[in-house]
């Protein structure tokens, strides 16, 4: 049974991915409060804008896109209009224009339109039908526990695209603690050991 939820996970993430070119990666432990953010992907940009510096504390379809209405995928109330610095080598290129990644914007309101955004080192500015891409990593200071696990995808309804028309998909996962990890691997060494 065990098997069968991990495959139809995989396939699910598989299909999302393959319906979105532009993806980010949230990876982290509970309790650590760090993430790791994995950039990958390339589209066209829909509509022009201008990607901001970590300055930008609002929402804006340019650098700032909006998770499906009515979901909660920001789960810490604390976080309102937010920019958390971006540590790390990640960057976006815009119509040949690149720049580094700085800085994630996040904004929970309330479980109806919970909002990401992406932050540069200097202003960006793009035009409908550029070529947009982004890669690399880094860490952001915010717990993964701060994010309801799973898929997520910002697309153009409501135009809070962030930078595309097509989808972007964001996937949030937790990873077990290190320690966690070596106590299943002892349990299994046990339970492997009364067998025999």
């Amino acid at each position: 049974m065990r098997k069968i939820a991990i495959c139809g996970v995989a396939l699910a993430a598989a299909t999302m991915s393959a319906q979105a070119d532009l993806m980010i990666d949230v990876v982290g432990t509970s309790g650590s409060g760090v993430t790791t953010w994995t950039f990958s992907g390339s589209s066209t940009a829909f509509f022009g804008g201008t990607m901001r510096t970590n300055a930008g504390n609002t929402f804006n379809s340019g650098d700032t896109g909006g998770f499906p209405f009515g979901l909660d995928t920001i789960l810490d109330i604390s976080i309102q209009d937010q920019v958390l610095t971006f540590t790390g080598a990640a960057s976006v290129t815009l119509g040949g224009n690149t720049e580094s990644i700085t800085g994630i914007f996040l904004d929970d309101d309330g479980g109806s339109d919970d909002d990401l955004g992406v932050r540069v080192a200097n202003d960006l500015a793009y035009q409908a039908s550029d070529a947009t891409s982004w890669t690399g990593s880094g860490t952001v200071n915010v717990d993964i526990d701060a994010f309801s696990l799973g898929l997520w995808e910002i697309s153009n309804a409501g135009g809070q695209a962030m930078l595309i028309g097509d989808p972007i998909i964001v996937n949030f996962s937790r990873v077990p603690a290190p320690t966690s990890m070596a106590l299943l691997g002892l349990s299994g060494l046990v339970a492997t050991r009364r067998r025999r």
